[in-house]
């Protein structure tokens, strides 16, 4: 986008690219969506009603498009995309790999990073995916930090 070619090209050009660029988005979007209406139409996400619980249909979310669309946190963000495999991180590699010598609410790095390197080496061996989650870490780490200070 920032070459001459690009930067001198005519306006009609430019807005090809941005919806080229943003097409890639959607259609994830969309993936995850049709993911979502399989498990509803198959029944496996339905959840019967309980005497304090009401009847759902939509129990197993995959992602959560608004929230991540219009999420003002990184957090927000990065927990409303591909939700069914954050939990199985969270839960099968971190929660694994904590000290349970330490007191609560102790941060433990390792464990984290190791959730985010595990899900790089899912999407493939190059250092591309392995940059992107390492800078993942590295945000999430950073924001939780500036939280602690703020509300310090």
């Amino acid at each position: 986008m920032l070459d001459p070619e690009n930067y001198m090209g005519s306006v009609w050009w430019k807005i090809w690219l941005v919806i080229l660029a943003s097409n890639k988005i959607f259609l994830l979007f969309g993936m995850f969506i049709s993911h979502e209406s399989c498990l509803i139409a198959s029944g496996i996400s339905f959840k019967a009603r309980q005497e304090k619980v009401a009847e759902e249909y939509n129990t197993i979310r995959s992602m959560d498009v608004t929230k991540f669309s219009i999420s003002t946190t990184c957090k927000d963000c990065i927990c409303s995309w591909n939700m069914r495999t954050q939990h199985w991180l969270k839960y099968y590699v971190m929660m694994r790999n904590m000290d349970r010598d330490l007191p609560r609410k102790t941060p433990q790095m390792f464990p984290k990073l190791w959730a985010f390197f595990v899900s790089a080496l899912f999407h493939g061996y190059y250092i591309g995916y392995v940059l992107f989650f390492l800078g993942l870490f590295l945000i999430d780490i950073g924001w939780a930090a500036l939280n602690k200070t703020r509300l310090s």
